[in-house]
């Protein structure tokens, strides 16, 4: 077996640290790397929240409109629903 100088320990010693350092650093990406997955999902949570309290809305308004319909028309003779295309924007075909 052969003897080790004190240079060849150094570079053990050397590329141990930079090994050290290495799983460090990758150890301090993973942690920010984690955080930032975490603010996502709770920035996804809220926005879920968000869209969950509009649509919410959006069926109350038309819950409301319905009701409204139906005390301006009780006699079934209500207008189609939906938007009516003004009569100058309607499409004339020509022969």
């Amino acid at each position: 077996m052969s003897e080790w100088s004190y240079y060849d320990k150094r570079d053990v010693v050397d590329n141990a640290k930079t090994a050290a350092k290495g799983v460090t650093d990758t150890q301090r990406e993973i942690k920010s790397l984690r955080d930032e997955v975490k603010a996502l999902r709770d920035e996804q949570r809220e926005l879920l929240r968000v869209n969950r309290q509009l649509l919410e809305a959006f069926n109350r308004m038309a819950r409301d409109v319905e009701r409204m319909r139906e005390e301006m028309y009780p006699n079934d003779n209500a207008p189609k629903r939906g938007l009516k295309r003004p009569a100058a924007m309607k499409v004339v075909k020509k022969n």
